[in-house]
């Protein structure tokens, strides 16, 4: 299927909206440019010069986050 960007033709960026240290940095945007300047670099993402890459996180994964949180919860509630 599409993907949102698609349907609006917008360039494709990945990012994450990671819930725990553990997911931080899994979905990330590389951006196709020989510059470092951070307006060719916008230049580049508006042209759709990005190249996403990434990975979810796995059942067990999952689980043991939520253990975790409710584990963490009870502590301090103590």
């Amino acid at each position: 299927g599409s993907s949102l960007a698609d349907r609006f033709k917008l360039p494709r960026i990945g990012g994450s909206d990671a819930h725990f240290l553990e997911a931080v940095g899994r979905a990330f945007t590389i951006v196709e440019t020989d510059s470092v300047e951070a307006e060719d670099i916008l230049k580049a993402i508006k042209k759709g010069n990005t190249l996403v890459h990434g990975r979810g996180i796995t059942i067990l994964e999952k689980i043991f986050s939520k253990l975790k949180f409710e584990l963490d919860s009870l502590h301090n509630s103590i």
